[in-house]
C-alpha cells in the first residue's frame, strides 16, 4: 500500500487529520475515498487530482502522522496545528512551535540528563508495571514538568494529558491526584493565553478541592486566586473582584495581616476594584 494511504499506528489516517483540519470537507472527502476505490490509487493523490487539497497541504498531514506516531503528538494539536499551517500559510513546523510544540529544541546541546533520567525512569515503570498504573502517571507529570520547564509546551501538554487520562481511570473524576493534574495542564493553557480552555480546567480543580479539603482550606484559597488572575488579565475586572475578595476571606484565617500573600492579594482586588 503506497505511504500516502497508509495510516500509521496509533495515528488518525489522512482523511480524518483533512477533515478535522478543516482542509477538505465532508462532501470533498467521500468523492475522494469512492474514486481512490475505483482507481486503487492513494487518498491522498486523488484529493490532490481533485484540487480539494494541495501538494503541501498532503505534505503536512503527513508530516503530522509521523510526529504522532514517533514523537507522540497528541491528535488534537495536529489537528490544531494543520488548520494554523494553512490559515497562516506557514510551514506545519512553525505552526507546531507557535503551539508550543518543539521536536528540534536541543538539537546540537542534547537532551538534558533531566529529561533522559524521567524517560528512562517512565520506561522501566511501564515495563514492569504496564501503561495504565498510576505510578506511570506520576512520572508522566515529572516529564510534563520538564517540558513545561523548557518551554516545551506542546509535549508538556501531551504528557499531562496521559497522566490525567490515568488518574480518572483509576480514582475516578473527583480525586485530589485528578486535580493536580488539571491545575497544571491549566496553567500550561493560561500561559499560552489558551483562557477559555483553562477555565473550566481551573473551576474543576476549585470544586474538587473544596469538596474534599472544606471551603476554608488553604488549596482552595490558592485556585480561587488563579481564577482571580485568569479573569483579571482578560480585563473581566468584576469575575476578578469576586475570587480575589473569595480568596482573601479564606488567607486572613490563617494568615497574618502583613503576610506578604495576603498583602499582594489585597493589592490586586484594590486594583480591579479601581477599574470596574
Amino acid at each position: 500500500m503506497d505511504s500516502e494511504s497508509k495510516p500509521a499506528q496509533g495515528a488518525k489516517r489522512i482523511g480524518d487529520l483533512l477533515s478535522e483540519a478543516g482542509i477538505c470537507s465532508a462532501d470533498e472527502l467521500a468523492k475522494g475515498l469512492e474514486y481512490s476505490k475505483k482507481t486503487a490509487l492513494p487518498l491522498g493523490r486523488v484529493l490532490i487530482m481533485l484540487r480539494c487539497v494541495t501538494e503541501d497541504d498532503l505534505k503536512s498531514v503527513l508530516h503530522a502522522q509521523s510526529l504522532m506516531k514517533f514523537e507522540g503528538l497528541p491528535a488534537t494539536l495536529a489537528v490544531r496545528a494543520l488548520s494554523l499551517s494553512r490559515e497562516s500559510r506557514i510551514s506545519m513546523e512553525d505552526s507546531l512551535k507557535q503551539l508550543g510544540w518543539q521536536t528540534d529544541k536541543f538539537k546540537g546541546s542534547g537532551e538534558p540528563e533531566e529529561l533522559k533520567e524521567i524517560r528512562q525512569k517512565l520506561a522501566e515503570c511501564e515495563s514492569r508495571l504496564g501503561p495504565e498504573h498510576i505510578d506511570i502517571a506520576e512520572r508522566c507529570v515529572d516529564l510534563g514538568d520538564v517540558y513545561f520547564d523548557h518551554e516545551l509546551y506542546g509535549q508538556a501538554e501531551a504528557a499531562y494529558m496521559r497522566a490525567l487520562a490515568i488518574c480518572e481511570k483509576v480514582h475516578g473524576p473527583v480525586h485530589l491526584q485528578v486535580a493536580n493534574v488539571l491545575w497544571k495542564m491549566a496553567n500550561l493553557y493560561f500561559l499560552q493565553d489558551r483562557f477559555s480552555e483553562a477555565k473550566p480546567l481551573y473551576m474543576r480543580v476549585f470544586e474538587i478541592r473544596q469538596g474534599i479539603l472544606g471551603a476554608a482550606h488553604p488549596e482552595v484559597a490558592s485556585i480561587l486566586h488563579d481564577l482571580a488572575e485568569l479573569h483579571d488579565v482578560q480585563g473581566k475586572f468584576a469575575d476578578a473582584e469576586r475570587y480575589y475578595y473569595q480568596c482573601i476571606v479564606i488567607r486572613e484565617k490563617y494568615l497574618e495581616a502583613d503576610d506578604r500573600e495576603l498583602v499582594d492579594t489585597l493589592k490586586r482586588l484594590v486594583y480591579v476594584c479601581k477599574r470596574l
